[in-house]
């Protein structure tokens, strides 16, 4: 927190990111944000995650995370974010980029289970 106070906004942030306390890493995480690295962001905000799984704003990190991924062309990553933020059609359609035929049938299979089956959205691409 002496960090902050003296304005060193990195040498805070890299200090809480080794936290195993999520609160801790929910700082470093904003704090990268503000510093313009959503890399660094993303991990912390990973871990808060792992730490708290019940944490309230659950999927905010989730899509956050998501987003990112997406946008880096990690599409593996992006595909089980948004499967575990429930984002269903978004996980297909990077489980189709990676051409992950397994993920995909397990997104199909969820979306089955919730009662959003639709044969009439299945198209010759998302079959593989």
């Amino acid at each position: 927190e002496c960090y902050l106070q003296l304005k060193q906004f990195r040498k805070a942030a890299d200090i809480w990111s080794s936290s195993t306390d999520s609160s801790k890493l929910r700082q470093a995480a904003d704090l990268y944000v503000n510093l313009g690295e959503r890399g660094s962001s993303v991990a912390c905000y990973r871990s808060v995650l792992r730490l708290d799984p019940g944490t309230k704003d659950r999927l905010a990190l989730l899509n956050f995370c998501a987003q990112f991924y997406e946008g880096s062309g990690e599409w593996a990553l992006a595909a089980e974010l948004w499967q575990e933020a429930e984002q269903l059609d978004k996980a297909i359609e990077n489980f189709i980029r990676v051409g992950n035929k397994l993920g995909l049938a397990r997104v199909w299979e969820r979306k089955a289970s919730v009662n959003e089956w639709d044969i009439g959205v299945i198209s010759r691409r998302e079959c593989l």
